[in-house]
């Protein structure tokens, strides 16, 4: 009897634990849905927004173009139509970047055999073309040539996202402008720093850089997706990104 009963115990000390091992994977669960929802919601909130914002400007420009057009002001005109494109570029960002955010959710962990140094050079070359190209002095560096297994889609957005935020939001006021990328293998880790000696960030405003949809400036007709995108594929990869401020560059 007295076997009986210490085997009643265990066996009831036991699925009390199982019962307590489901409840906290279950609390986890319905804290992940909260945190996803709350995301959700602040996506579509500013996804509409970004969306909304330009196809307003471009109503309002065309209006004034059709008035420009009538009044046979072809100076007029041009600067609308100049406007209107702007409008068209920030639109087309904004859904290129919100497509990538849906990427990066569902992105799988592929490691591929990649050389790093050719990749940060692949990155550079791919910024060519945007309209900050002219005025930044880009400068790349990797300390290793080999090819390496690493999540190379990830790597690359990261690069890509980290060096355009640079030229994007260089001090329009200094001839100099800079942006500094470098790629370090160190052991087992990956270490990727891009500084620049572009606007300052307000105090206030620094702790938020990685936010969904946040921008510390209007300089810039991106998304505010850019840095929170490389924060999340950082992340996904069991690392971090922070901002660090210096006097001469920000990092």
């Amino acid at each position: 009897l007295a076997v009986q009963r210490q085997r009643g115990r265990q066996r009831t000390a036991a699925l009390d634990e199982e019962l307590l091992r489901k409840t906290r994977r279950l609390e986890e669960t319905v804290a992940s849905l909260q945190q996803t929802n709350l995301e959700l919601d602040s996506f579509i909130y500013a996804a509409s927004h970004d969306l909304r914002a330009p196809l307003l400007s471009m109503a309002g420009m065309a209006d004034l173009a059709k008035l420009a057009l009538a009044s046979n002001d072809l100076g007029e005109l041009e600067g609308y139509l100049d406007r209107i494109h702007r409008s068209i570029r920030r639109l087309d960002q904004v859904v290129v970047d919100i497509l990538q955010t849906n990427r990066a959710r569902r992105m799988d962990r592929t490691l591929e055999p990649t050389n790093l140094a050719a990749l940060l050079t692949e990155v550079v070359d791919s910024l060519g073309a945007m309209d900050a190209a002219h005025a930044v002095d880009i400068n790349a560096h990797c300390n290793s040539t080999k090819k390496l297994p690493v999540e190379r889609r990830r790597i690359r957005q990261i690069l890509h996202n980290l060096i355009s935020n640079g030229m994007k939001y260089r001090d329009m006021d200094r001839e100099d402008s800079f942006v500094d990328a470098r790629v370090d293998v160190v052991g087992d880790e990956l270490h990727i720093r891009v500084a620049n000696n572009g606007i300052r960030i307000p105090d206030g405003l620094r702790e938020r850089i990685f936010e969904m949809f946040f921008r510390a400036s209007n300089q810039s007709f991106g998304s505010g997706l850019g840095l929170y995108l490389a924060h999340q594929h950082a992340v996904a990869m069991g690392g971090t990104a922070r901002l660090v401020d210096h006097p001469d560059e920000t990092v």
